[in-house]
């Protein structure tokens, strides 16, 4: 006899859930470094975003990716060469969306 898969049966089955809010936030704690205060704390966030454009560009065009790749580039270079500054043009840089 043949096997029969119903509905019901697939959409309970094999299917894998999304990780628990609480999974999300312990992992972005860790991430974000609250434990410690580091000074490249005010980069991580920027870098997340970028990974996360350039993760989405694979699937929705080359204007994702390349986004990604620029806040990815702009960020050090806001970091190393305008350390004072950096606050300051990572604010002016949320203000402008």
């Amino acid at each position: 006899m043949a096997a029969v898969e119903t509905r019901s049966q697939r959409v309970s089955g094999d299917r894998q859930s999304s990780p628990r809010p609480s999974v999300w936030g312990a992992l972005s704690a860790l991430g974000y470094g609250l434990t410690e205060p580091w000074p490249q704390r005010g980069a991580f966030v920027p870098f997340v975003v970028s990974a996360s454009y350039a993760i989405v560009g694979l699937w929705q065009g080359l204007r994702f990716i390349v986004a990604g790749t620029v806040i990815a580039g702009l960020t050090p270079a806001g970091f190393f060469l305008l350390p004072a500054h950096f606050a300051v043009s990572m604010a002016a840089s949320a203000a402008a969306r």
